[in-house]
């Protein structure tokens, strides 16, 4: 997530002398099309990397959410600041209905 800000921001700031070859412009290729073509050198990983989705939404909401929520006292008229038993606990889903509704859709 560190380096996604700086490669968008080295985008930006692009000289035209790369985005032109022979006075012909060049087509620049969006950031995310550079994510998914693959890469022979190797990258080193910082250690303040994000190994799962989960740790990476803790991080994200830790650094950018709750400081904006405390500021404007967020827990004080909606729901308290979540915690991080609020994104490690599993997911609780309530199903209302008959049971022979359910086994029509299930199989």
């Amino acid at each position: 997530m560190e380096g996604l800000d700086a490669l968008l921001a080295k985008k930006k700031h692009t000289p035209k002398s790369e985005l032109e070859q022979n006075g012909i412009p060049q087509l620049q290729s969006s950031p995310s099309a550079n994510w998914f073509s693959s890469s022979k050198s190797a990258k080193k990983v910082s250690l303040s990397s994000v190994t799962s989705i989960i740790d990476g939404l803790k991080k994200l909401y830790v650094q950018k959410l709750k400081p904006l929520e405390a500021t404007y006292r967020f827990n004080d008229f909606v729901s308290p600041l979540l915690t991080n038993s609020d994104f490690d606990a599993k997911p609780m889903v309530m199903v209302f209905g008959s049971i022979l509704n359910w086994e029509n859709n299930i199989h």
